[in-house]
């Protein structure tokens, strides 16, 4: 191969480069295309809203680290919102969500109400 073709391969391969490290960089072990923010500034999670009850909904984030490694003594997930409500995940929970499967939850009671959530790792 002289020079120039050598050149003009190497040069078109180098453009494809961005987009292979892109395409790699969207891809996580959980098929997620948008994670979410949280409040220690990580974005490895999701977020799940809650049933409207009076009036309106609570989101919360699940964090894919503990999905694939499910905290011991399961862990408790505070709302957002201007009033919160919590939920507790146990480790079984964790790990039927890492096997695909779809947890339901009931909030704690705040208000006077609770919220019904639907969790399943997208």
């Amino acid at each position: 191969m002289e020079r120039k073709q050598f050149l003009i391969h190497v040069t078109g391969a180098m453009g494809l480069m961005p987009l292979l490290v892109t395409q790699i960089g969207c891809d996580d072990p959980y098929g997620t295309s948008k994670d979410s923010s949280t409040s220690n500034g990580s974005t490895n999670g999701f977020t799940v809203t809650s049933s409207n009850n009076s009036g309106h909904t609570h989101n919360i984030t699940i964090l894919l680290a503990d999905v694939a490694t499910p905290p011991g003594s399961g862990k408790t997930i505070t709302s957002t919102g201007s009033h919160t409500h919590t939920i507790m995940l146990s480790k079984s929970d964790f790990e039927s969500l890492a096997s695909g499967q779809t947890v339901l939850k009931t909030s704690s009671n705040s208000g006077g109400h609770t919220h019904s959530f639907s969790i399943k790792v997208p």
